[in-house]
């Protein structure tokens, strides 16, 4: 056997008896025997490893139906999501304002005090600093400053005028949330916050989140996650905040998120979304057209990505190589031509 996979069937008994199946075990099928979307998954999942994958999963309804691993790499091994590490600050945020700690749309300077006597960042609100539109400088790709470095960093245009990509923003909300909490008194950092309201709510183990060198948890990229583990954020996201009956993330709130910004309208709040707009570098993002225009991704070098479909109920990830020039070149994988054939459209 050349592919090394393993597929895994739920939430489709219906389907199974009707085609006269039964369930299936760990061994490869023929690509006769599976359904059609699972033969798109294959394909999609050929075409992901061909192109330096390492993992593919596939969840619908909440269950695994799908899941696919390159020669040597085990389902279980970690992988970092590098800046699919960012998308988990939005539900750090929901998350904040329902405890009351803050909103969107309040003035950064409100808790960063030091900004308020500085007539352009005084202006800046969270919803500025998530939408990547603050006007400050984004930073060093691949350098992740501590929280205090990136209190510092330069403005180089008005708030709301520029969309600038990188670590920066999410190392200063950091620095925001860890005053917001010691101030109400929970003796907790961002990433342990996180943790307590959402990760451990939905069972997901972090395999690894690296820290700065002043220890606090690396907000834009920092995180390892294996497939399964990061698919749970997913369909937390798809289920638009809710798991299993209980209500983590408010719909109202978290749909925010989802919201582009008149600079740039394919990235919301630490999402990326299915709409022409702009990519780091000045680079154009263009609608990936085989999928719904709700999609929202997740999504970091390498080609690490969660693609999350909500009206279909539907998570994709997909693990890549991550490689230092996967962070300096765009690389063959095309998330146009992935979709194009998980979906089969």
């Amino acid at each position: 056997m050349d592919r090394s996979f393993r597929l895994v069937f739920a939430g489709l008994t219906v389907a199974m008896l009707l085609l006269g199946c039964s369930m299936l075990n760990s061994n490869t099928p023929a690509r006769s025997q599976l359904p059609t979307d699972l033969a798109n998954y294959r394909q999609a999942a050929d075409y992901s490893e061909a192109n330096e994958g390492l993992a593919m999963l596939v969840a619908q309804q909440g269950k695994v139906i799908f899941e696919s691993y390159a020669p040597g790499i085990p389902a279980n091994q970690p992988h970092p999501l590098a800046s699919g590490t960012k998308s988990f600050s939005c539900a750090i945020a929901v998350a904040a304002i329902q405890d009351g700690l803050l909103s969107f749309d309040e003035p950064v300077s409100q808790t960063i005090t030091e900004w308020r006597s500085d007539a352009v960042r005084s202006k800046i609100t969270l919803r500025q600093l998530l939408s990547l539109t603050s006007g400050l400088s984004g930073g060093t790709l691949g350098r992740v400053p501590t929280y205090t470095e990136a209190l510092q960093q330069p403005l180089t245009a008005e708030p709301g005028t520029r969309f600038q990509y990188g670590p920066v923003p999410f190392q200063i909300f950091g620095e925001l949330i860890r005053r917001k909490l010691a101030k109400a008194g929970m003796s907790e950092d961002p990433l342990a916050y996180l943790q307590r309201q959402v990760l451990t709510p939905i069972g997901l183990q972090i395999g690894d989140w690296k820290r700065s060198a002043d220890g606090m948890p690396n907000l834009p990229s920092g995180a390892s996650l294996t497939a399964h583990e990061w698919a749970k954020f997913g369909i937390l996201i798809a289920n638009r905040g809710q798991w299993k009956g209980q209500s983590l993330l408010k719909p109202e709130l978290l749909s925010n998120c989802f919201q582009g910004s008149r600079i740039n309208p394919a990235y919301g709040l630490t999402f990326w979304l299915n709409v022409e707009g702009e990519m780091p570098r000045n680079r154009p993002f263009h609608r990936i057209k085989p999928a719904p225009r709700n999609l929202v991704m997740a999504i970091g070098a390498g080609n690490q990505s969660l693609y999350i479909f909500p009206s279909e109920q539907l998570v994709i990830v997909r693990q890549g190589k991550l490689k230092l020039r996967t962070l300096l070149q765009r690389g063959t994988f095309e998330h146009q031509r992935f979709l194009s054939l998980a979906l089969g459209r």
